[in-house]
């Protein structure tokens, strides 16, 4: 018995790695590494697993968050904060928008776009293998 619903997946989607090429996402660098800086970023994604709860920092961004967000391959639904409430999700803390990947697809936290600079949290943890990785 498990709270998850296990399910095949093969089409991971840097959500943040959209947000981050398009401008809206905010990366400081620390030790030659990048960290995501939520609070100065337009917009940035929670993600976890098939869902994502995409925070709008600038409000003047949210019609291009939408449009971006619509986009990209392997997302099945974008749901406002009016959308949320009919699929009874409309949490006080829930995301300006909550994605839902498609069924193949599954939401990474990954927002660097050079493997090089990726945060050292990156390169030891992996969670899923339920083990810490050296490399």
């Amino acid at each position: 018995m498990s709270e998850y619903g296990i399910n095949t997946v093969i089409h991971p989607v840097h959500i943040n790695r959209e947000l981050h090429k398009a401008g809206l996402l905010a990366i400081r660098e620390e030790r030659g590494l990048e960290l995501l800086d939520a609070s100065a970023s337009k917009a940035f994604a929670v993600a976890d697993h098939q869902v994502a709860h995409v925070y709008i920092n600038d409000p003047s961004t949210t019609g291009q968050v939408y449009e971006l967000l619509k986009k990209i391959k392997g997302v099945a639904l974008v749901l406002d904060k009016e959308a949320q409430k009919n699929h009874h999700i409309d949490h006080k803390r829930s995301g300006d928008f909550v994605v839902i990947a498609d069924e193949k697809s599954w939401f990474t936290y990954y927002f660097w776009m050079d493997d090089k600079k990726a945060p050292d949290y990156a390169r030891v943890v992996d969670i899923h293998k339920n083990r810490v990785m050296i490399r």
